[in-house]
């Protein structure tokens, strides 16, 4: 019993020491500290502040639909559109789905020839995911597989703290998927 009590103390205070020199090396301090030789490199932080980063954009994903001897209809939100509330579980997944898509325009996105290239980020999964998720929620709510669907992320840029409040709002618009 003090043997157990003996060790839980001293884990308690090697902890104690170990969150408390990794949070000096978090500080933006000029100078080197302890705690910038204590976690370099095994434990050092990433980040400069506590906290997550505030949110730099909000990407909503939208698609139209085309039927045999059709035109396109409007854009919709995927979500929204068939008035799922924005804390059901269809938002949530929307929301997944559209965070995966984000990573891809962020890292799969790139310029050859001075044309925008989309085929690393249409062979992912995360394209396969949303537009097969458009095309569950068309084929859930309507009865209706639609012929071809075209999607395309609604990206809205959030301003930061002490900029002005503009709303800036721009479409990233994929090729159709499905018969011409």
């Amino acid at each position: 019993m003090k043997k157990t009590l003996l060790a839980a103390l001293i884990g308690g205070i090697i902890l104690t020491i170990h969150y408390t020199l990794c949070a000096l090396n978090a500080l933006p301090v000029e100078q080197t500290t302890i705690g910038d030789r204590y976690a370099q490199p095994l434990f050092q932080q990433p980040w400069q502040k506590l906290g997550s980063d505030l949110p730099t954009n909000k990407i909503e994903l939208e698609f139209r639909k085309k039927n045999k001897g059709r035109d396109w209809s409007d854009w919709k939100d995927a979500t929204a559109s068939y008035s799922y509330e924005p804390s059901s579980q269809a938002e949530r997944v929307e929301q997944a789905i559209v965070d995966e898509l984000r990573w891809q325009l962020t890292h799969n996105l790139y310029s050859e020839n001075g044309r925008v290239e989309l085929k690393t980020i249409m062979e992912s999964s995360t394209y396969s995911k949303a537009v097969y998720y458009v095309i569950r929620l068309e084929r859930y709510n309507e009865n209706n597989y639609p012929d071809s669907v075209q999607l395309r992320a609604a990206i809205e840029f959030i301003p930061e703290m002490d900029a002005a409040d503009t709303r800036q709002l721009t479409y990233f618009t994929f090729p159709p998927y499905g018969a011409p």
